[in-house]
């Protein structure tokens, strides 16, 4: 699994969001994410999954719909939220 290629300056301003980006969109993690949750749920367990990215998410949803989960990401979850929102999760 590739995290941070040697191309990403550490030390350059925006480091960090590309590292995030590179991870929301790493398709072999996010299939492993997916089959964990998969599995945990087959066993008759609740996942939460936390993701930084939209994109992720979006991913995600798509990978887990695949194997006829059905993943819900309310839209408290996106930034700018007001709390009386995010407080119904």
């Amino acid at each position: 699994m590739q995290r941070f290629s040697g191309d990403v300056d550490l030390d350059a301003a925006g480091a960090l969001a590309e590292g995030h980006r590179r991870l929301a969109l790493d398709e072999p993690r996010n299939a492993q994410i997916a089959d964990d949750v998969a599995a945990a749920l087959t066993r008759g367990r609740n996942r939460l999954v936390l993701a930084r990215r939209i994109a992720q998410v979006e991913a995600l949803t798509a990978l887990l719909a695949a194997t006829r989960i059905t993943a819900r990401y309310p839209a408290a979850h996106q930034p700018g939220t007001p709390a009386h929102r995010r407080s119904r999760i």
